[in-house]
């Protein structure tokens, strides 16, 4: 072999050594920095919830006209690991459980586990379905426990509060609907949500306004003062079963247009005393909205202005069907204030107008009108299922409280087939309603104690009665009737079977005190 060919085989052997004696380095010290690196960063783990909460949101039924409370929903935990790198070694297992809460369940299981392969991205998204399993025994929180089983054993615990649009569980949930639907916007947290006025709400179990067990918080001081009497506010409960009481949900510039729906439960103690607002019930002042399948238990409801009912002051238009009140309620309106306007008082609805529908409605409370201004010139109307009447139609309701006001006094309601607030006359409607309890005015003057009917005091010549029947007693002072005190209007196949029709000075009929007697009607008193 030449001088030059050992040369160059030289050469290349010593470069292929450098070669070699760099990668291996290269090798080496990428490990031990990556070593260097694990052996300094602890274990951690974090789970990121995406929200605060988890909502359950609204979802109208097929025809679109109700709400079903959906009892399921998908959120996301996000869940990191090795907090300050890119790249977590190990191989990590993690459990996801509900805590201490039969009320939840998720749709994947009662416990979930989850394992994020060593070597991959730090972070890994966990898609969860979250079932509610008791409608009737609701929970407004919820506590998820993420546990790392290895590496190592690691526990977070995340806190989340529980929103079911629409859904009425508690007495907060309608003082928030009270307060969204006079904000216009939004209420005091995210239970109600922008644009109110017009949702759709669901109660989901009996209420009583005076039991601890009815609200998240009895004991709450932050709502401020709700009953507006210019005092520091007490806790929740005492603040709305004292002074004036709860806040009608709706007034006059903020009306209720939207849709309730009781579940055909109670709601017990309500108390509300206003001198203020016009128009005065558990819901003030309503829109073309949808109320039914509710029932009122001890309630007492008084006003010291002008109009109020029970379950709804005043009703423009709409849908109110299936509402009762039970006989251990009542509701008065006392005008004191107010000489030269009239007032009014129902049973079920204060007053209404405008092509509402009031059906299967039943009143056993006792309804009073005191009035004390112009009795020549104004009335102090009171009716069982509604005191005045325009435009709308009334029917299959039944009236068993007493009733008892001024002038203008009916079993079912006080005036019927009226002019509503547009100044349009009548052709209203009152069918198939049965009136059992007495009907009487407290006056004994020359002034007022007129048009007192079993089923209407007064049917306006475009108002019409017809299938009803009176069972109880009706005690006037003139226009006395057993089904409709003055009748200039049209009534049909009505009857009367109580005897104990009295008027103390003139115009008393079984059927009709004065004006048409109609056709298909019959006295079996």
């Amino acid at each position: 072999m030449n001088k030059r060919v050992k040369i160059v085989l030289l050469l290349l052997t010593i470069g292929a050594l450098f070669i070699t004696t760099n990668i291996t380095y290269s090798k080496y010290v990428f490990i031990r920095n990556f070593d260097a690196t694990v052996s300094s960063q602890p274990f951690y783990f974090e789970a990121i919830p995406e929200s605060d909460n988890i909502v359950f949101p609204r979802t109208p039924d097929e025809s679109d006209t109700d709400i079903i409370l959906t009892t399921t929903t998908s959120f996301n935990i996000d869940i990191k690991n090795n907090d300050d790198t890119n790249f977590n070694p190990f191989d990590t297992t993690y459990t996801i459980s509900i805590v201490d809460n039969p009320k939840f369940t998720f749709a994947e299981g009662d416990t979930i586990t989850k394992t994020i392969k060593g070597g991959e991205i730090i972070q890994d998204t966990i898609p969860l379905t979250l079932n509610i399993v008791d409608l009737e025994n609701p929970s407004t929180d919820v506590k998820i426990r993420i546990t790392s089983t290895s590496p190592y054993a690691k526990t977070i615990d995340l806190d989340y509060k529980v929103i079911q649009e629409g859904a009425i569980q508690t007495i907060e949930d309608l003082l928030d609907l009270s307060l969204a639907v006079r904000d216009s916007l939004k209420g005091r947290n995210t239970r109600t949500s922008v644009d109110v006025t017009t949702q759709r709400f669901k109660m989901t179990r009996d209420l009583d306004f005076d039991d601890v067990n009815s609200f998240e918080d009895p004991y709450r001081t932050d709502y401020g003062d709700i009953n507006l009497n210019g005092f520091a506010a007490k806790d929740l409960i005492t603040e709305i079963n004292s002074d004036t009481g709860f806040l009608p949900i709706g007034l006059k510039e903020h009306r209720f247009k939207g849709v309730f729906n009781g579940g055909d439960y109670s709601l017990a103690d309500l108390q509300i005393h206003k001198a203020l607002q016009v128009n005065i019930g558990l819901f003030g002042d309503v829109e073309n909205a949808t109320i039914k399948n509710l029932h009122l238990v001890r309630a007492h409801v008084t006003n010291e202005n002008q109009t109020a009912g029970i379950i709804v002051g005043k009703a423009s238009g709409g849908v109110y069907e299936n509402l009762t009140t039970d006989e251990a309620s009542s509701v008065q309106s006392n005008d004191t204030e107010k000489t030269k306007e009239d007032t009014y008082t129902g049973g079920i609805i204060g007053y209404v107008e405008l092509n509402a529908t009031v059906k299967n409605c039943t009143n056993y409370a006792a309804v009073t009108t005191r009035f004390t201004g112009d009795a020549t010139s104004y009335s102090g109307p009171a009716g069982g299922i509604t005191a005045w009447m325009a435009n709308s139609t009334i029917e299959d309701c039944n009236n068993y409280g007493t009733i008892v006001g001024q002038s203008y006094v009916g079993g079912i309601t006080g005036f019927a087939g009226m002019q509503d607030t547009l100044a349009t006359n009548g052709n209203g409607m009152i069918r198939n309603c049965h009136n059992y309890g007495p009907v009487s005015t407290y006056v004994t003057s020359t002034n007022g104690g007129a048009q007192i009917g079993g089923i209407a005091g007064y049917n306006k010549a475009t108002g019409t009665v017809t299938s009803c029947t009176n069972h109880g007693s009706v005690h006037g002072r003139t226009n006395v009737g057993g089904i409709i005190g003055n009748n200039p209007g049209t009534i049909t196949n009505c009857t009367n079977y109580n005897s104990d029709i009295v008027g103390s000075t003139s115009n008393v009929g079984r059927i009709v005190g004065s004006g048409k007697t109609g056709t298909g009607n019959s006295d079996k008193s």
